[in-house]
């Protein structure tokens, strides 16, 4: 039981850094997908 609740305080410790490494660049990455299909359909509509 100490250590699991040991491992799984390490755990926790390390685990928001990844996510914040993973979710970061996919966020940036998603709103500049959504930023280009916004200028994609802005130019069909203007056509």
């Amino acid at each position: 039981n100490f250590i699991k609740s040991h491992v799984a305080a390490i755990a926790a410790q390390k685990i928001p850094d990844s996510v914040d490494v993973v979710i970061a660049p996919s966020a940036v990455h998603l709103s500049t997908a959504i930023a280009a299909n916004t200028s994609k359909l802005l130019r069909i509509a203007a056509q």
